[in-house]
């Protein structure tokens, strides 16, 4: 192997990692190493592989790059090869080619045309030279065609021609360029002209950019683009001088990228909590009313599902007080909306649908729908939402369906995959687990997670394998579906979820019950209990209670012990209104009587709680309740 100049054994590891990292044939290489007798040639043949290859990244740039020889220095004879080519091709095709390298890898002739401000007929000859000089590939006719350089190391060394000026002013002239000339593309690209907005140093003008392109992608829920855009724009920022103004433009970011935190990271992330938080202390400093609504719901959902119940309480009250103050229907659909989840939180049933109802009476779309990534979630969207289960706790199955329908109606009509994911976790897995229907739980499960894997959805996703691990329970999966539910609830636990994990932790128990896995389904009652206690959470007691109260008549335990855990159950049930609840419980002990021939008693018992009930005969504890009874007459 003649490689003269090239030590010989790095330059057989040159060629190695060339050929597995380039794309290009080994053999390709191993013909241009074996013939060269000089590192010119190695590197004119080098430059004409570069040229030949169809590979369309900038890995053998990086491999040059990383050469561990620097008196090799193969980077800037290979660059000094490809500009030696442009060069040979006159002044008039290297000017072409360096406003298309800073165009892009890619670009129309017309846009070409426009930035070189020369005649078409000019354009299309340099182009056409470029081309039959294996620089650029060229794919249609002018003035309607697309160029193409060859190879990524070909517009790096164009556009490495430019002097900073120069070159800050031809970046300049295309974000101009593309704004005038083509408004369809700027409204479809704005990334593009933020970029090149940021490379000719007019950095205001790329913010505005960077805020539109995360806005554009919040609408179409491209979560992680939304953050790496609004990321961007929130750099540039920070690169400009401090003012009230810089402050503003500050705000809308904070408050557009709220959204996309929660969808790609969760409610409870860290970072989601801190861009409200940022957003919040503009708001004052500002004296903003209208953007204080948003920042006031983002924040405030980040400590409802982290389960902070004094933080909850502290904006809830916040918003209330600006509501009284600020006459803006705005302002009072997020102060129910506020007041309604943290009633639900704390088991204040009455008191949540009163807010969620009072919402859907003040609710027009026409003036109140939010625009996407503006609020968390629409105030019609998460009232309905709400409404479902609290509807059914509170004895209402048949309203609770009517209001889920609306619900994903809304959804719909909104198209958003953060809301919709919302939407069919609670409107619908969560009401169909809680009526028994198991077949509509794992639909909506398998919809929960098919949006996470499209939009990046990761909260939505831990959600919708801890419902799928329960169908298969119900289906006849035990071991499998425990596994999965197990694992699901503890990633929300390190993902520091407070809400209804509970209620999943509660679903689990029951597994384990049916199962006859004991011990195990103790363990996590206790768990859940703490949880809910360290959390001031009360929505879920009554069941904690009477789940409790199976495992240990399981476990055989003394009667009076299970008796103990279903008059809890009752009781806790009775003090928040929750029939459903309620029932079920008098069921299970109405159940234990009997066993102990106090049928009587549990004729006495159960007979009033399900004569209160008007609806919902055809879920599954109303036919139990009914069985039972059936049998106690």
């Amino acid at each position: 192997m003649a490689l003269n100049r090239l030590d010989e054994h790095d330059g057989a590891a040159l060629v190695e990692q060339l050929a597995g990292n380039a794309g290009l044939a080994r053999e390709t290489f191993d013909e241009i190493v074996e013939r060269a007798d000089g590192v010119p040639l190695f590197v004119e043949e080098l430059t004409k592989a570069v040229l030949e290859s169809d590979e369309r990244d900038n890995q053998v740039a990086a491999v040059l790059a990383a050469s561990p020889s620097p008196g090799r220095a193969i980077p800037a004879t290979l660059h000094a090869s490809l500009l030696a080519r442009l060069d040979r091709l006159g002044a008039a095709s290297k000017r072409v080619a360096q406003i298309g390298a800073a165009i892009g890898r890619e670009f129309s002739h017309e846009l070409l045309a426009i930035v070189a401000q020369g005649s078409g007929a000019s354009s299309t000859a340099e182009l056409r030279r470029l081309s039959d000089a294996g620089l650029m590939f060229c794919r249609g006719t002018p003035p309607e065609a697309m160029y193409t350089f060859k190879h990524a190391l070909v517009q790096d060394a164009a556009y490495s021609t430019h002097l900073r000026r120069d070159r800050q002013q031809l970046h300049q002239s295309i974000a101009e360029v593309v704004e005038q000339h083509f408004p369809e593309r700027s409204a479809r690209e704005p990334e593009l002209l933020a970029f090149h907005f940021a490379e000719a140093g007019q950095t205001a003008r790329a913010i505005d950019y960077w805020l539109q392109a995360g806005e554009r992608d919040i609408g179409r829920s491209a979560n992680l683009e939304a953050i790496r855009h609004l990321n961007r724009g929130l750099d540039a920022l920070r690169t400009l001088p401090e003012s009230a103004e810089r402050d503003r433009r500050e705000l809308a970011f904070q408050i557009a990228i709220g959204g996309p935190l929660i969808a790609a990271h969760g409610y409870s992330a860290p970072q989601t909590g801190a861009a409200y938080k940022r957003a919040r202390v503009l708001c004052e400093r500002l004296g903003e009313v209208e953007p204080l609504v948003a920042t006031l719901s983002g924040e405030f959902v980040h400590y409802f599902v982290c389960g902070d119940y004094p933080t909850m309480c502290q904006l809830t009250q916040e918003a209330q007080q600006v509501s009284r103050r600020v006459a803006s229907p705005v302002l009072q659909l997020a102060a129910h909306r506020l007041a309604g989840l943290t009633a639900m939180h704390f088991g204040d049933f009455l008191q949540a649908r009163s807010e969620f109802q009072a919402i859907l009476r003040m609710y027009d779309a026409k003036l109140h729908r939010s625009r996407p990534g503006h609020y968390v979630h629409d105030p019609e969207e998460s009232a309905l939402t709400c409404l479902a289960p609290i509807l059914w706790l509170l004895g209402f199955p048949d309203q609770a369906r009517l209001s889920s329908t609306a619900a994903f109606r809304c959804a719909a009509e909104l198209d958003q995959a953060n809301l919709t994911a919302h939407v069919h976790n609670f409107a619908g897995a969560a009401l169909a687990e809680l009526v028994g229907d198991v077949p509509a739980v794992r639909a909506h499960a398998d919809a929960m997670i098919q949006l996470a894997d499209q939009h990046s959805l990761g909260y939505w996703r831990v959600n919708g394998q801890i419902l799928r691990g329960w169908a298969m329970v119900q289906d006849g999966a035990t071991e499998a579906g425990i596994e999965l539910m197990v694992s699901h609830t503890k990633d929300r636990a390190t993902l520091n979820v407070g809400w209804y994990q509970a209620r999943y932790l509660c679903m689990l128990a029951e597994t384990y019950a049916q199962s006859n896995q004991i011990l195990p389904g103790l363990g996590i009652i206790r768990e859940a209990k703490a949880l809910a206690a360290r959390n001031s959470e009360h929505m879920w007691e009554a069941e904690l209670d009477r789940v409790e109260g199976e495992l240990r008549k399981a476990e055989g335990a003394p009667a009076t012990e299970i008796e103990a855990c279903y008059t809890r159950a009752i009781q806790k049930a009775r003090e928040q209104s929750a029939k459903s609840l309620e029932l079920r419980a008098a069921i299970s002990l109405a159940r234990l009587w009997t066993e102990q021939g106090r049928g009587t008693e549990a004729r006495d018992l159960l007979g009033p709680v399900y004569g209160w009930f008007t609806e919902g005969f055809d879920t599954a504890d109303l036919k139990e309740a009914k069985t039972l009874l059936d049998k106690l007459v």
